[in-house]
């Protein structure tokens, strides 16, 4: 290998590491142990999941030319506030996001979601 194959090896090993970094960073995640064969797995599968979506995410933020990496996106997304709003009147219970910042916006319009929408998927009624 040449000194510039080297290099460029070597630091692709960081990238593995940072994507992990920045799953558990933003979500607040604490270290997680297991014992059981079935539940290593399971962790292992979800922890791949989670990388997978993060390159997503990387990648429909790049398509929608927002200059966002996925861990400033979640760290954004995460102000996210949903509120729940009762109207005793009519016994209806309704939820509601807050104001959403236009750099939330444009976050959710990379990925192809409607605040609303978000709602409804949620299982939540908007008002």
């Amino acid at each position: 290998m040449s000194a510039k194959e080297l290099l460029c090896q070597y630091r692709t090993k960081n990238t593995a590491e940072s994507a992990f970094a920045t799953i558990k960073g933003p979500l607040s995640l604490r270290p997680v142990f297991h014992y059981r064969p079935q539940r290593i797995k399971a962790h292992v599968f979800i922890c791949h999941l989670a990388l997978c979506l993060r390159n997503l995410l990387k990648l429909l933020l790049q398509a929608k030319d927002l200059e966002l990496t996925p861990h400033k996106a979640l760290k954004t997304v995460k102000q996210l506030r949903i509120t729940e709003v009762y109207f005793p009147q009519i016994g209806n219970l309704f939820w509601s996001l807050n104001q959403l910042d236009p750099e939330v916006q444009e976050i959710f319009a990379a990925v192809g979601l409607d605040p609303q929408q978000f709602l409804k998927a949620s299982g939540l009624s908007p008002p």
